[in-house]
């Protein structure tokens, strides 16, 4: 017979199947609690209203400002074009200078707290909290794979929301000229002065071409010339262009080695090692004999497979280094290693840079073969040929600046939009919240859940043993199961049939100072099949002189039966040794599992005993009544 407490038995799902059953009132009215709190919700919350607007990004409106710095600026100064992109402007759009004008123009501050101002704040901080609100329902996306612009607002008043939504593009749109005229005025003064100062240059220049035409009158001269200037003014110029590409480019390998290959070592080697095939096969080589021996070390102390596994381990790390070491030594293979694409990249602006030298260089020397003809003809010839080819470059920059400043200037009253409006701000027709069969089925989805919780929290605190299979999942097997306890007079003709002379009967029914009922109905039908059975019932809350006289007579006699009330737990203690057996009686959904596993841990001469219904005492009780 297996009385072993069974601490490690699982809950099967007949186990939670019946569980649910037991609690299955429990769990109706709290779901059905949560419906109806759902349903009356669905009906009461307020209905909140959508506004939806479509806005088309455009191409040509991208680049407005980028346009004009790139063509005009970049070749002279080297300055980066300025893009706009979609997620810039939906930012804009989202500024909280924009919301603010928004929640002036429509004095949301009064609308948002139902005319209900808090004195203690001011208006900004009023006005700042419903920016807040506004940004939590305001929604601008930028539709997938397309130029499309959604913008939408979620509020309860069908007719503010698309006001809303109306004025956060108005007064985008006027924050955006702003920002594009203060643009404009920025580009203005930068370079103004700039074609101030060449305008002052090109002027001299053309001063002293005049001059020198006069003084010398070289002026038909130097058209036989004149194709061999125009050469030198074209190479001239490209080699003040390849100066500057050049410099990017010198800007950009520095910037790449910086970012790639002046590292620290130690980062070097582990993005090596996460990328290189066979360093990493390595690595899990050597780990993998690591983690062999130190077990073989605990498990094996004086095995000769220690010295197999180091010298294995000593040769792969010696492996790995000699690769590492070969990948760090040198850059490019370096770079194959991690990414064969930022080698190519590497390789391609090293070979764009020397290749722009090589241009460069063959140019100044055939500008130095054109200085050097040209001189030879004449010295006041080549003089007047320097001072052209100033005033050539001169020109073309004075030409650039002046187109450069007269189009900004025409930008700056010109205004345009990068947005093409598709749909105007438009409230739909049905409110978008409540969703009334949503907020029901999330109700009753949840009542589910919070009452299998509480259900399962109830049963894990609820210690009363519930089923037989239950308790012979962690108690083992039951010795005799009656239905009542009326029926627990079978217990007695099992004692008869097992030849037990000296045998212990215990029930948590009761308390310290009376038998439980199936106790006294056991002993009864015990004396009434063999009067020679000595009954005596023991209490921790007997005396000592009354415990030492029950325990003598309990000596001198052949046959006992004792009575162990309610957790007297010292008395089971000075009878568990003397007795042959004792009779635990279980009783569904009252005995706790906590005092059986007491008595278990007391004595192992434990026979059990299930009641399945102790209420038909109950029943019973009532049936003599009547």
């Amino acid at each position: 017979m297996n009385n072993e407490i069974n601490e490690s038995s699982e809950l099967s799902l007949q186990d939670i199947f019946r569980m649910l059953l037991r609690r299955k009132w429990l769990i109706f009215w709290i779901v059905f609690i949560a419906g109806i709190v759902s349903v009356v919700m669905a009906f009461i919350l307020p209905k909140v209203y959508e506004a939806q607007m479509f806005l088309e990004f455009k191409e040509t409106a991208m680049q407005q400002y980028g346009s004009l710095t790139s063509s005009a600026l970049a070749d002279l100064t080297g300055t980066s074009s300025f893009s706009a992109s979609p997620e810039n402007e939906i930012q804009k759009m989202k500024n909280r200078e924009v919301l603010r004008k928004v929640v002036q123009k429509l004095e949301l501050v009064k609308i948002f707290n139902d005319g209900k101002l808090d004195d203690k704040k001011s208006i900004t901080e009023l006005e700042n909290e419903v920016i807040g609100d506004i940004l939590e329902e305001l929604s601008i996306q930028n539709i997938k794979n397309t130029s499309i612009i959604k913008l939408s607002y979620q509020y309860k008043d069908k007719k503010l929301v698309s006001e809303i939504i109306h004025w956060v593009y108005y007064y985008y749109e006027e924050f955006n000229r702003q920002l594009t005229n203060s643009d404009y005025n920025e580009f203005l003064m930068a370079y103004s002065p700039m074609f101030t100062d060449i305008s002052a240059q090109y002027e001299e220049i053309n001063k002293k071409v005049i001059d020198y035409e006069l003084k010398n009158k070289v002026s038909s001269d130097f058209n036989a010339i004149s194709p061999l200037f125009d050469a030198y003014v074209t190479n001239y110029s490209g080699v003040l262009g390849i100066d500057k590409s050049k410099k990017d480019l010198e800007i950009s390998i520095k910037a790449f080695e910086k970012q790639y290959l002046e590292v620290d070592d130690k980062f070097k080697e582990v993005l090596s090692t996460e990328t290189n095939p066979n360093l990493q096969s390595i690595k899990n080589q050597i780990i993998t004999s690591k983690i062999e021996l130190e077990s073989v070390k605990v498990l094996y102390p004086n095995s000769a497979k220690i010295g197999e596994i180091e010298t294995k381990i000593s040769t792969l790390q010696q492996n790995f280094n000699e690769i590492l070491k070969n990948i760090l030594s040198n850059n490019l293979y370096y770079l194959s290693n991690i990414d064969p694409s930022l080698l190519q990249k590497y390789i391609d602006m090293n070979i764009q840079y020397q290749t722009l030298d090589m241009v460069k260089l063959s140019s100044e020397e055939l500008l130095k073969k054109f200085d050097k003809e040209i001189a030879d003809k004449s010295p006041v010839l080549y003089d007047y040929f320097l001072l052209k080819r100033d005033q050539s470059v001169l020109r073309s920059q004075y030409e650039y600046l002046r187109t450069s400043i007269e189009q900004a200037r025409l930008k700056d009253t010109t205004y345009q939009s990068k947005f093409r409006i598709l749909q105007q701000a438009q409230t739909l027709d049905k409110h978008v919240k409540p969703k009334k069969t949503m907020i029901v089925g999330v109700g009753g989805v949840l009542g589910i859940f919070v009452a299998l919780i509480l259900a399962f929290v109830i049963e894990l605190k609820d210690k009363r043993i519930k089923s037989i299979e239950e308790f012979k999942r962690d108690f083992g097997s039951v010795e005799i199961t009656v239905k009542n306890d009326d029926e627990s007079e079978a217990v007695a003709g099992h004692i008869i049939k097992t030849g037990l002379k000296k045998v212990g009967i215990m029930e948590f029914e009761g308390g310290l100072k009376s038998v439980g009922r199936c106790s006294e109905i056991i002993t009864k039908a015990l004396q009434g099949i063999d009067r020679e059975y000595v009954v005596i019932n023991v209490s921790d809350s007997d005396t000592a002189k009354v415990s030492v006289e029950n325990y003598s007579v309990f000596e001198k006699s052949d046959k006992a039966v004792v009575n162990i009330h309610a957790n007297s737990f010292n008395e089971l203690s000075s009878y568990k040794d003397s007795l042959e057996k004792i009779l635990l009686i279980i009783k569904e959904n009252q005995t706790s599992s906590d005092l059986v596993r007491r008595v278990l841990e007391s004595t192992d001469k434990v026979v059990f005993i299930y009641v399945k219904s102790a209420m038909v005492k109950e029943k019973n009780k009532k049936n003599r009544k009547r």
